[in-house]
């Protein structure tokens, strides 16, 4: 057995220096230090526990005081999460680490390209609700010769039939055209012609988003390549939602109008319809004070206008509201989801609208 124990048992006059003897000591050491170094770790964790708690309920509290929806209240979690903040408040006084965090989750997600157009959209209207976006009086655009140079926008012409989209950037502003940067892909290869016309998507920063049609009126096919398209005093500025939303699953039925009756709604606000029209069924995906998305198996242009019906609960149905289709896209063989606009709603049925998905909100905001 090793005896070099027993001049440090002798050192502290231990005696006799059994192995009894240098067992309890040992115990008594480890005993000691477990007081001396373990017990103040547990409190500090302890402490340290009680703290992260206390953020986060401080954080669930700055949420509801910004009228967060469940799915907002989500996404921020989430990016605080992956981006490893200390104290998930301070997500709420800093605009740079907020957009640093944003930028983390944009390079980490793998997402498809009208993902990241709804992804973009979800983060600008967290932005607004943070008071992080800041609106400058004066900085609504009405032609697009007030688009500035280096402006990002999104370009989407028809190929055989089916809309497609490119990424650019305006190089410059001229008199008579608006010169953009050529898409790389290979799939827009020999579609881009003079008089092939185009839509036009941007953000304007601390403002709105803006659509307008165009023209390609001259391409340019040196290195990097350019395209040349006619300017447009035809915006159409789409003011980001005041609504926080829920994604939830309701009962909707829908009926398309025709030219006609859009101008009996705008005569009479009221259209009628022939009884044994029955309306077409749908399923509300996500809701709130502004609009909705819902899925069917139909389909309609941007700017198509519907009679809506909704049953918020079993006893509660809101008819005769009528939206505007924004945004559509296939998510199946035979199936779509529309993306809706309500224009003509009565105050007393928003109401009603904005109080569930309040209520609904707040059964959820303890994640």
């Amino acid at each position: 057995m090793d005896e070099s124990w027993r001049p440090i048992i002798r050192l502290f006059k231990i005696f006799p220096a059994s192995n009894e003897t240098v067992t309890v000591f040992i115990v008594i050491v480890i005993f000691l230090i477990f007081v001396a170094v373990g017990i103040p770790v547990i409190i500090y964790l302890q402490q340290r526990r009680k703290i992260i708690l206390e953020e986060w309920e401080w954080f669930y509290r700055m949420c509801e005081e910004k009228d967060l929806s469940e799915a907002e209240m989500k996404l921020l979690r989430e990016m605080i999460k992956k981006c490893k903040v200390r104290n998930p408040v301070s997500i709420f006084k800093s605009v740079k680490l907020f957009d640093k965090c944003v930028i983390r989750e944009f390079k980490r997600l793998n997402l498809s390209e009208i993902e990241r157009e709804e992804y973009a959209d979800d983060i600008s209207e967290l932005r607004k609700k943070l008071h992080y976006d800041r609106f400058l009086p004066g900085d609504i655009l009405h032609s697009t010769r007030e688009i500035p140079p280096k402006q990002r926008i999104r370009v989407g012409l028809e190929i055989n039939g089916k809309k497609h989209y490119f990424r650019s950037i305006v190089q410059d502003i001229k008199e008579d055209s608006i010169v953009i940067l050529s898409p790389k892909l290979e799939r827009f290869a020999g579609q881009l012609e003079v008089g092939k016309p185009v839509e036009i998507y941007f953000w304007n920063y601390g403002d709105a988003g803006y659509t307008f049609s165009t023209v390609i009126n001259n391409i340019i096919d040196d290195a990097p390549g350019f395209l040349y398209i006619d300017h447009s005093d035809k915006l159409e500025r789409s003011q980001r939602r005041h609504y926080f939303r829920i994604y939830i699953h309701l009962p909707l039925y829908f009926r398309s109008l025709t030219p006609e009756q859009r101008t009996e709604l705008a005569e009479n606000g009221l259209v009628q319809f022939p009884k044994d029209l029955k309306p077409h069924p749908g399923k509300i995906t996500s809701l709130s004070g502004g609009g909705a998305s819902f899925v069917t198996d139909t389909t309609f242009p941007n700017g198509k206008l519907l009679w809506l019906e909704i049953e918020i609960s079993g006893s509660h149905t809101i008819t005769n509201i009528y939206g505007k289709v924004i945004r559509s896209k296939k998510i199946g063989k035979s199936k779509f989801k529309l993306y809706i606009e309500f224009v003509f709603i009565s105050d007393n049925e928003r109401e009603m609208i904005v109080g569930f998905v309040t209520a609904h909100q707040r059964e959820k905001v303890r994640l």
